[in-house]
């Protein structure tokens, strides 16, 4: 027990976020809300049950990777303190809804200005957000969430999102955007045999410029800084789709440290 406001307790193995269809998250909703809603009727203290995101419940499985594990926090709607963390989630719950329900995708950033009034900044909503995703189970592309695209990918290769025309990232000098959401996104390798991340865009763009890619048959990858989601999951699913071992160029420091690490893991 943590403060008197929620309890912690292991179920078991892995829980790692899923991509239900749009169908199976709803019910998920709906089962949450009339859970809620049975809890009032009853007089009882209504409660969400999320995966716990302390560090306390991370393991790496066989291959080194990061999961989070399945310890469960409980939090309580009329627990100390617990009051408005609990209406936060549902009033984003209740925004994916009507993003799924109207068959419609927003960024991250674009979710928090829906919700601008409710939170006191981007990284209230974001942790609130993770917490939707600890609670349904679910991803936020699922949930009809991406993240903002602030990465690019240039050298021999081409993806296709579905029902859009090939795109050659060995074009041009400043590589391709990286969309927000890969789902259903093809790539095609062109004889690469790296991958290549590279932490500045500056350099990025050097290296885009000096088309590297014809020297060192490789894909260059860029987060610009600290990656977003859409970055890392585009180098996980390069790297595991083709076999491409992963290699960087990172400040020779702490920062530059920790920007190689949340690739990592």
């Amino acid at each position: 027990m943590s403060g008197g406001n929620e309890a912690e307790y292991l179920v078991e193995e892995l829980a790692d976020a899923k991509l239900p269809p749009k169908a199976e998250v709803l019910a998920i909703l709906e089962s949450l809300t009339l859970s809620f809603l049975g809890s009032l009727a009853r007089g009882e203290d209504p409660s969400l049950h999320l995966t716990s995101r302390s560090g306390k419940n991370v393991v790496r499985d066989d291959l080194g990777r990061v999961h989070l594990g399945k310890t469960k926090t409980v939090k309580k709607l009329f627990s100390r303190g617990g009051t408005e963390r609990f209406v936060k989630i549902w009033q984003v719950l209740e925004l994916v809804q009507r993003l799924l329900q109207e068959d419609k995708m927003a960024t991250q950033r674009e979710a928090y200005y829906c919700l601008v009034n409710h939170f006191k900044d981007q990284a209230e909503f974001n942790s609130t957000l993770q917490d939707v995703v600890a609670l349904t189970g679910c991803a936020r592309t699922a949930l009809g969430i991406c993240a903002s695209s602030s990465g690019a990918v240039a050298g021999l290769l081409t993806w296709q999102d579905e029902g859009g025309e090939p795109i050659d990232c060995s074009t041009g000098t400043s590589g391709k955007r990286i969309p927000g959401v890969i789902e259903g996104v093809r790539f095609e390798c062109l004889g690469a045999r790296y991958i290549l991340i590279v932490e500045k865009d500056a350099v990025f763009t050097y290296l885009c410029g000096q088309r590297i890619w014809d020297t060192l048959p490789c894909v260059v990858v860029t987060g610009c800084g600290y990656p977003p989601l859409s970055v890392r999951a585009t180098v996980k699913k390069l790297s595991h789709q083709f076999s491409l071992p992963v290699l960087g160029l990172f400040d020779y420091n702490p920062h530059g440290l920790r920007i190689l690490l949340t690739y990592k893991f």
